[in-house]
């Protein structure tokens, strides 16, 4: 029955259902004035009541043209809100006061004020009444008529709970059991009738709840992951609403509700970008980036963009890769973008480059990075890792770049593999082409290049993080394959890494290394539990051999090291951001590096591997390789 009267109600055009509203206010505002009367003086006394039966016909007349005029009925009675009560006592203010201001020119009696401010509040109460019982019914209809309701259970009884609810009340989709809190003081309480009460209730009702709304939008990393630990065990799901930079920043909703990500579970806190070291140096700025269409490059491109720079030139080798950052940019039409499909070993590319573009910030992201395949093919790393920083270092010296920054990896730290002996190799070639543009500055009294670097972990989500794996794995059934039990590495989110890399374009100076402060590394084997308990699964073992997903110890692969360090020497200082350092490292004078450097290019035109990697091994001295072969 429900059902079809909501069908029915909903069939019916809209101006009918205004016609309803029309006919609904008139009679209200009839009974107000009777009651009015009855409130404030003797009903009985007729005469006295008819004196003034010029008000109600006045304001049954007048009411309904003011309320069409001003755009009472304009609002849907689904949405009444504060706002709609705060219009309705406005209109109805202006209402009485024309409707008095005609009966006082006319020379109609003028009821007492009394008379005047119960009758306000009698009409603006009744109406406003009305709306909410009507929102309600056709919210309670709309309920009826879904096939499923979930039962959610609300995580936060603040501002953000609240308007969740209201959001989700609306929508009608979900039934909402109650509120949880951990603050003593609000349990107890209700929000618009619904109870708030000790996280434990959840444990007590979990048979009832089909999921848990996370809603506290500054809620840190560690707090998160503890309530979803203890959620999870109760087989329930868990979402949460967006943080407050995601509100803020990308136009997101409170209702705009996600799953919990590995950023959620680790427990470490992000490192929040400060905005005095964004902006200023970028606005207005022709900026260059090579491996633009990276995971890392891709994303300091987004950062960019909120910066309003004036050109932002994308280059990639990658065709399919360029065309997935350049069709993500088309969109946004606020800023410029120049994508560029090329080599940046190729002279003559980068001389185009650099002579028809006048770049004032260079960042160099481009690289191979995964170490496997870089240890297969030692000579494509080596050339496309070393030769790509040596070329762009040449052209950014030679067209006086204002600063060139390096994108770097923890694993150029004593180095145990090619693609890090490779990262090292390219922060030396910064650091000696930062000398050699020091000396220009000296000679010729002029500003020159500032070269820096930017050295993190591993990256989350990154092409080359273990993150896409580990979810293909779980995908298939398993297993997960772990190298060693006791391995561990640093993480941080590629937002941090994009941030990282900009505020340390506007602190640097030249020659520095900029590092993050990366807390404590985590254990791969750690981070394998928590992208299992993610999904909902158990791991299987042992001493749970029912469980979903094995995990496999494969041994540690060539090249391979237990753990990664951010320093060589274990020196660095601080900077004007408290999470941020800097260090200077020992690196190879600019006339002996360069030297050398042309040799190695010559030994990889002829594939001479064993010549090129006792190159690298004299130019990277604490490169770990177990032996120099050729392969």
């Amino acid at each position: 029955m429900k059902k079809n009267l909501y069908k029915k109600i909903y069939k019916l055009e809209r101006i009918y259902r205004k016609i309803m509203l029309v006919f609904i206010d008139l009679f209200l505002i009839f009974i107000s004035i009777k009651l009015c009367f009855w409130i404030t003086q003797e009903t009985n006394d007729f005469e006295t009541f008819s004196n003034f039966l010029w008000i109600r016909n006045s304001l049954l007349i007048l009411s309904i043209p003011f309320y069409i005029l001003s755009g009472h009925y304009r609002s849907l009675t689904r949405y009444f809100g504060s706002e709609y009560f705060y219009s309705l006592a406005l209109r109805n203010i202006l209402l009485i006061s024309l409707t008095l201001s005609i009966g006082f020119f006319i020379n109609f009696e003028i009821p007492d004020i009394k008379n005047i401010i119960v009758l306000y509040f009698l009409i603006t109460i009744f109406i406003s009444f009305s709306r909410i019982l009507l929102r309600d019914l056709v919210i309670s209809l709309q309920k009826e008529t879904k096939k499923r309701t979930s039962n959610v259970v609300i995580y936060g009884a603040g501002k953000a709970g609240a308007l969740l609810a209201m959001s989700l009340r609306m929508q009608s989709e979900s039934n909402i059991l109650f509120f949880v809190d951990d603050n003593p003081k609000l349990q107890g309480g209700f929000i618009n009738g619904v109870p708030i009460y000790n996280p434990g209730r959840i444990k007590i009702n979990s048979e009832k709840i089909s999921k848990v709304l996370i809603a506290i939008p500054s809620i840190s990393r560690k707090a998160c992951r503890e309530i979803f630990i203890f959620i999870n065990s109760l087989n329930i799901s868990v979402l949460k609403v967006p943080s407050i930079e995601d509100i803020t920043l990308n136009n997101k909703r409170i209702q705009d509700l996600r799953p919990l990500d590995i950023e959620d579970l680790l427990g470490r806190e992000s490192v929040k970008p400060n905005k005095d070291f964004l902006g200023p140096g970028i606005k207005n700025l022709n900026i260059c980036i090579t491996g633009a269409g990276g995971s890392i490059g891709s994303e300091i491109v987004t950062q960019l963009i909120r910066l309003k720079p004036k050109n932002i030139i994308l280059i990639d080798n990658s065709e399919f890769n360029l065309y997935k950052i350049s069709k993500k940019l088309s969109a946004n039409n606020s800023v410029k973008t120049t994508p560029l499909l090329g080599d940046v070993c190729n002279e003559n590319f980068l001389n185009y480059v650099f002579s028809n573009y006048k770049i004032d910030l260079l960042f160099h992201v481009a690289a191979y990075k995964h170490v496997p395949l870089v240890e297969f093919n030692p000579i494509q790393g080596i050339r496309n890792n070393v030769f790509s920083t040596l070329e762009l270092c040449k052209f950014s010296l030679k067209y006086n770049i204002k600063k060139v920054m390096l994108v770097s990896t923890d694993k150029a730290v004593r180095p145990t593999n090619v693609m890090g002996a490779s990262k090292r190799l390219a922060e030396n070639i910064f650091q000696a082409f930062d000398q050699r543009s020091r000396e220009i500055e000296k000679e010729k009294n002029i500003k020159s290049t500032k070269f820096s670097m930017v050295r993190f972990g591993n990256v989350l989500g990154s092409s080359g993080s273990v993150i896409p794996l580990f979810e293909k794995q779980i995908s298939e059934g398993g297993p997960i394959t772990i190298t060693h039990p006791e391995i561990i590495r640093y993480f941080m989110t590629i937002e941090e890494a994009s941030q990282l890399v900009l505020q340390a374009s506007q602190l640097s100076k030249g020659g520095e290394l900029f590092l993050l402060d990366m807390n404590k590394p985590i254990k791969i084997l750690d981070l394998a539990k928590q992208m299992l308990l993610l999904k909902g699964l158990t791991l299987k073992s042992t001493s749970n051999p029912e469980g979903d997903i094995e995990i496999k110890y494969v041994g540690l692969r060539e090249g391979e090291k237990l753990y990664e360090e951010l320093l060589i020497d274990a020196k660095a200082s601080k900077t004007l951001h408290p999470l941020i350092f800097k260090a200077e490292e020992k690196f190879i004078p600019y006339e002996i590096l360069i030297k050398d450097l042309i040799l190695m290019k010559s030994k990889i035109l002829k594939y001479d591997t064993k010549a090129v990697f006792k190159l690298l091994q004299k130019l990277v001295p604490e490169w770990q390789t177990k032996k120099i072969e050729t392969k």
